[in-house]
């Protein structure tokens, strides 16, 4: 790999710690580039490769947005209760707790597969959403009941809910489905 390549592979990964951090969807900065998400997924996650300019222009973007909060406190309709921080990957075998904190921290790492459900709860809880939360905040919005159909691994939503989901957790699509 060229120096140049190296440059932008470590540029797209900070842009998307960035994104992690200051929870701004793929969706919301695909608005703001006015580039279809699933594109803008493509380079984010190195399935194509951007130019310099692109990478600028979702910086720039990124600026644009203004850290914004990604859901408002006025738009919350109960508090949350109390969330116990569990693992989000099943491994049998003894980690030592600074490795284990580590792996806490992204849903990208998880070390054995989890099914759809659990990776949909486990992004929900991460987000300290309640079920009606998750639920009003998917465009357009599904009924709690669906929800907790799909946490309990009942059925599968609809390939734009997974994209959304997807978005919602800073992880891939392809890591959402994969089982």
């Amino acid at each position: 790999m060229m120096k140049n390549d190296e440059k932008k592979v470590a540029e797209l990964k900070e842009i998307r710690a960035t994104l992690k951090t200051k929870r701004i969807t793929t969706i919301e900065l695909a608005k703001q580039l006015h580039m279809d998400s699933a594109n803008l997924s493509d380079y984010l996650f190195f399935r194509k490769f951007p130019t310099e300019q692109l990478i600028s222009e979702i910086i720039d973007a990124i600026h644009k947005i203004e850290l914004v909060v990604l859901i408002p406190e006025k738009e919350i309709s109960k508090p949350h209760e109390e969330v116990q921080e569990f693992p989000i990957f099943s491994d049998d075998s003894e980690t030592n707790s600074e490795e284990m904190n580590e792996n806490m921290t992204s849903f990208e790492y998880s070390v054995t597969p989890l099914k759809l459900g659990d990776k949909i709860k486990n992004i929900r809880i991460k987000l300290s959403l309640s079920q009606e939360d998750l639920a009003a905040l998917l465009k357009p919005p599904v009924a709690v009941d669906t929800v907790k159909f799909w946490e309990n691994n009942f059925g599968v939503p609809l390939l734009d809910y997974c994209v959304q989901i997807s978005d919602l957790g800073v992880v891939t699509l392809d890591w959402l489905l994969k089982d």
